[in-house]
């Protein structure tokens, strides 16, 4: 595989376990944790 399509892969594993996240605690801290991750 390409280092493209792992980071792909990440992104889209990653984005779907947020969204779970949020429906489960769907709070400021956490958005703002992830957030802060990103950077």
């Amino acid at each position: 595989m390409k280092p493209g399509n792992w980071m792909r892969l990440i992104v889209v594993v990653g984005s779907e376990y947020v969204g779970e996240c949020f429906q489960c605690a769907n709070s400021d801290e956490l958005v703002t944790s992830y957030i802060e991750a990103l950077k």
